[in-house]
Protein backbone atom coordinates (compact mmCIF):
# COMPACT_ATOMS: atom_id res chain seq x y z
CA UNK A 1 0.00 0.00 0.00
CA UNK A 2 3.20 2.52 0.85
CA UNK A 3 4.49 1.73 -2.57
CA UNK A 4 1.20 3.09 -3.95
CA UNK A 5 0.43 6.26 -1.92
CA UNK A 6 3.23 8.17 -2.76
CA UNK A 7 3.13 11.69 -0.63
CA UNK A 8 -1.24 11.38 0.05
CA UNK A 9 -2.12 12.09 2.93
CA UNK A 10 -2.93 8.93 4.06
CA UNK A 11 0.80 7.91 3.91
CA UNK A 12 1.30 8.81 7.32
CA UNK A 13 -1.52 7.14 9.15
CA UNK A 14 -0.56 4.05 6.91
CA UNK A 15 2.88 4.12 7.80
CA UNK A 16 2.16 4.40 11.63
CA UNK A 17 -0.44 1.84 11.54
CA UNK A 18 2.48 -0.91 10.25
CA UNK A 19 4.51 0.23 13.15
CA UNK A 20 2.04 -0.35 15.13
CA UNK A 21 1.49 -3.79 13.37
CA UNK A 22 5.55 -4.34 13.42
CA UNK A 23 5.56 -3.55 17.31
CA UNK A 24 3.01 -6.21 17.99
CA UNK A 25 4.44 -8.77 15.54
CA UNK A 26 8.01 -8.40 16.82
CA UNK A 27 6.69 -8.57 20.76
CA UNK A 28 4.78 -12.05 19.45
CA UNK A 29 8.03 -13.15 17.76
CA UNK A 30 10.15 -12.31 21.30
CA UNK A 31 7.42 -14.05 23.37
CA UNK A 32 7.86 -17.60 21.59
CA UNK A 33 11.82 -16.88 21.55
CA UNK A 34 11.54 -16.77 25.23
CA UNK A 35 9.29 -19.89 25.71
CA UNK A 36 12.00 -21.56 23.39
CA UNK A 37 15.08 -20.03 25.58
CA UNK A 38 13.34 -21.51 28.42
CA UNK A 39 13.05 -24.98 27.36
CA UNK A 40 16.49 -24.17 25.73
CA UNK A 41 17.92 -23.62 29.39
CA UNK A 42 16.20 -26.28 30.99
CA UNK A 43 17.40 -28.88 28.37
CA UNK A 44 14.56 -29.62 26.77
CA UNK A 45 15.56 -27.84 23.57
CA UNK A 46 14.33 -25.38 21.88
CA UNK A 47 17.59 -23.57 20.80
CA UNK A 48 16.69 -23.09 16.75
CA UNK A 49 13.66 -22.02 17.61
CA UNK A 50 14.72 -19.34 19.29
CA UNK A 51 17.30 -18.20 16.85
CA UNK A 52 14.95 -18.27 14.26
CA UNK A 53 12.42 -16.20 15.96
CA UNK A 54 15.46 -13.53 17.04
CA UNK A 55 16.49 -13.38 13.46
CA UNK A 56 13.42 -12.84 12.48
CA UNK A 57 12.93 -10.08 14.42
CA UNK A 58 15.82 -8.24 13.00
CA UNK A 59 15.24 -9.02 9.43
CA UNK A 60 11.55 -8.14 9.23
CA UNK A 61 10.64 -6.04 12.02
CA UNK A 62 13.82 -3.16 12.43
CA UNK A 63 12.17 -0.75 14.49
CA UNK A 64 10.79 -3.06 17.02
CA UNK A 65 11.57 -1.09 20.43
CA UNK A 66 13.26 -4.68 22.03
CA UNK A 67 15.52 -4.56 19.42
CA UNK A 68 18.60 -4.60 22.14
CA UNK A 69 17.52 -7.38 23.83
CA UNK A 70 16.77 -9.86 20.47
CA UNK A 71 20.80 -8.53 20.09
CA UNK A 72 21.42 -9.80 23.44
CA UNK A 73 19.77 -13.04 23.39
CA UNK A 74 21.61 -13.46 20.42
CA UNK A 75 24.77 -12.88 21.37
CA UNK A 76 24.41 -15.01 24.13
CA UNK A 77 23.48 -17.93 21.99
CA UNK A 78 26.17 -17.43 19.76
CA UNK A 79 28.85 -17.50 22.47
CA UNK A 80 27.52 -20.82 23.82
CA UNK A 81 27.71 -22.20 20.25
CA UNK A 82 31.63 -21.24 19.96
CA UNK A 83 30.59 -18.19 17.64
CA UNK A 84 32.46 -15.46 18.84
CA UNK A 85 32.78 -13.39 15.64
CA UNK A 86 28.87 -13.52 15.46
CA UNK A 87 28.28 -12.71 19.12
CA UNK A 88 30.78 -9.96 19.20
CA UNK A 89 28.84 -8.61 16.32
CA UNK A 90 25.48 -8.38 17.84
CA UNK A 91 27.03 -7.08 21.23
CA UNK A 92 28.73 -4.07 18.86
CA UNK A 93 25.40 -3.27 17.05
CA UNK A 94 24.15 -2.93 20.69
CA UNK A 95 26.74 -0.28 21.79
CA UNK A 96 26.65 1.26 18.17
CA UNK A 97 22.92 1.60 17.97
CA UNK A 98 21.58 1.51 21.01
CA UNK A 99 23.98 4.20 23.54
CA UNK A 100 20.82 4.30 26.24
CA UNK A 101 20.19 0.52 26.28
CA UNK A 102 19.56 -1.34 29.23
CA UNK A 103 21.60 -3.95 27.76
CA UNK A 104 24.58 -1.77 27.38
CA UNK A 105 26.83 -2.76 29.99
CA UNK A 106 25.94 -6.12 29.75
CA UNK A 107 27.48 -6.10 25.96
CA UNK A 108 30.45 -3.78 26.82
CA UNK A 109 31.10 -6.60 29.18
CA UNK A 110 30.60 -9.57 26.96
CA UNK A 111 32.85 -8.20 24.52
CA UNK A 112 35.52 -8.38 27.15
CA UNK A 113 34.94 -11.60 27.65
CA UNK A 114 34.77 -12.41 24.13
CA UNK A 115 38.21 -10.89 23.92
CA UNK A 116 39.23 -13.11 26.33
CA UNK A 117 38.06 -16.07 25.02
CA UNK A 118 40.07 -15.57 21.57
CA UNK A 119 43.01 -15.18 23.77
CA UNK A 120 42.92 -18.29 25.43
CA UNK A 121 42.16 -16.52 28.91
CA UNK A 122 38.33 -18.18 29.46
CA UNK A 123 36.56 -20.70 28.53
CA UNK A 124 33.36 -20.55 26.35
CA UNK A 125 30.68 -21.85 28.13
CA UNK A 126 28.82 -24.72 28.10
CA UNK A 127 24.92 -25.46 27.55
Amino acid sequence: MLRFCGDAPIRNQAEEQLKLVHEELGESNLNIALFYLKRFHDGKGGKLGAVWRLRNILERYPTYSRLDQVLTLLGELNVADNNLDEAAAYYQRIIKDFPASRYLGEASLHLCEIDAMRRGGMPVPQH
